[in-house]
């Protein structure tokens, strides 16, 4: 009788914890201290011999983040704010999903990858923090025919 008097106990505190919680208001831009001004694409690359049917490309589109943002962290931002599907790889540094589109979708040797400025970086996405006027590339690409 004790333990199920204690389990009524625990689910109405938890219950009651849960309701007095406070609502979250989204971030907006009046709430970057820092901002900085930065661009985002995702696109099926041009530069590999793949072509994906019907893909939805994202123009380039400019948004603001905080100073110190990371790529990953701004795509993730960006996609969360666009209601674009994402996935974050396991490692927890990359892309591994976006906008409906998976690595290892149609071949073995397909994924995401990320250019800053136009170009390929050394680091990870989590590592790579963007500076004013960043433009980030996503494009899906064949990493076998990919130039």
């Amino acid at each position: 009788m004790k333990k199920i008097f204690s389990a009524i106990m625990i689910l109405i505190l938890c219950i009651s914890m849960a309701s007095c919680g406070a609502k979250k208001e989204p971030v907006s831009a009046d709430d970057i201290i820092n901002p900085v001004n930065v661009s985002i694409s995702i696109s099926d690359s041009s530069k590999d011999q793949l072509t994906v049917d019907g893909f939805k490309s994202v123009e380039k589109t400019e948004f603001i983040v905080e100073e110190g943002t990371n790529v990953l962290d701004a795509t993730q931002l960006f996609c969360i704010a666009n209601d674009i599907d994402f996935t974050v790889g396991p490692s927890g540094d990359y892309i591994s999903s976006l906008n409906g589109l998976k690595e290892k979708d149609l071949e073995d040797t397909t994924g995401w990858i990320f250019l800053l400025n136009g170009e390929m970086g050394n680091k990870s996405a989590k590592d790579e923090v963007l500076e004013e006027g960043d433009e980030i590339s996503w494009e899906f690409v064949d990493f076998t025919t990919f130039s």
